[in-house]
């Protein structure tokens, strides 16, 4: 009887020795974890319960939250939702989260650390808790033109407007678009996520930030500061023939129409610049080497992520194994890519 007891007062012993050191690791490491597991109904209903904050620009707000006669908040976007909606996302009870209510989640939610101080004297002033507010830098009227501008000519694409002197984002309008509300909306979610999510040409995506295309000759800004960086000038003299063979190739590249730059013969890099010579770039980049393509992009941003609250892609110049596809390079070719930011941060 006395050894039956040991036994089990041994594994009883042992099982809260587990039970301790399960519940331990719980509350150190995977605490964060469990708390945004989408399937915690606490954490929503948390959510749901408290006022988010407001986004807003230009002294317009874009979204904002409303409380229902159930109590729980819900997430409305009031200013030209389509215009802005890219930058802003969405916050859906059925599909999460996107843009700034994504990136900025605990902010607008009141979690943030950063709001430590804030939030604890709202709780001992008894005032409710609540998220903060964000304050974009988008000029409405410019966002509004641009995003029109796209729309009304059909056009896919993307159009980012940048304060040089300071690096704000004036624009940002993306084409196609969608309208957030429709996804919020309980009762129009699932169509709309559906036509959105089926339609070709990526609504729910932000063009802007989140495609990155060949630049073509917009690049051949970096390839001049490349050039100037190695021993190049403006008045350095280079080709201005109309085609050039790609090095250990039978392969010619041609400037635009076949065209020689600047009545043929050699002209100076600012000349070749000015006009856009496809091939005195290409003999400019093989002379300094695909070393000083490469630093010259990163220096412009190119291969790098912006922590703006949004998703975007970092884009890059890919291989470049030899100097023919170091010459297709320095035109903005083969597998260089950019997204339009990183094209308007250049």
């Amino acid at each position: 009887m006395n050894k039956s007891i040991r036994i089990t007062s041994f594994f009883s012993l042992l099982l809260i020795v587990v039970l301790l050191v399960n519940l331990t690791w719980i509350q150190s490491f995977r605490e964060d974890d469990l708390a945004q597991n989408p399937l915690n109904g606490r954490a929503f209903l948390e959510t749901k319960s408290t006022p988010r904050g407001q986004i807003s620009t230009g002294g317009q707000i874009l979204a904002q939250s409303h409380q229902d006669d159930n109590g729980f908040y819900q997430r409305e976007y009031v200013t030209n939702p389509e215009a802005f909606a890219p930058v802003q996302g969405y916050l859906s009870d059925i599909y999460g989260a996107a843009g700034l209510e994504s990136g900025y989640n605990a902010i607008l939610n009141g979690t943030d650390s950063s709001l430590f101080t804030s939030q604890w004297l709202d709780v001992l002033s008894g005032k409710p808790t609540q998220g903060a507010n964000i304050e974009l830098t988008l000029d409405p009227t410019m966002q509004e033109t641009a995003y029109d501008q796209l729309t009304q000519n059909g056009y896919e694409g993307a159009v980012v407007a940048l304060r040089p002197s300071t690096g704000e984002v004036l624009t940002m309008a993306s084409s196609p678009s969608f309208n957030p509300n429709s996804i919020v909306n309980s009762a129009t979610a699932a169509d709309a996520w559906a036509e959105y999510t089926s339609d070709p040409q990526s609504p729910l995506l932000n063009h802007a930030t989140q495609e990155s295309l060949p630049p073509g000759s917009i690049f051949k800004i970096i390839t001049t500061a490349a050039g100037l960086d190695n021993g190049y000038s403006a008045d350095s003299p280079v080709t201005a023939a109309s085609e050039i063979t790609l090095p250990g190739t039978t392969t010619t590249l041609t400037n635009y129409a076949g065209q020689a730059c600047a009545g043929g013969g050699t002209t100076t890099l600012q000349t070749a610049f000015a006009l856009s010579c496809n091939t005195a770039f290409v003999e400019m980049s093989v002379d300094i080497g695909a070393d000083a393509l490469r630093d010259a992009a990163a220096d412009f941003g190119v291969g790098r992520n912006y922590d703006l609250g949004i998703n975007n892609v970092s884009g890059g110049l890919g291989e470049i194994p030899d100097d023919a596809a170091l010459g297709q390079s320095s035109i903005g070719q083969r597998d260089v890519e950019m997204s339009v930011l990183q094209a308007a941060v250049m």
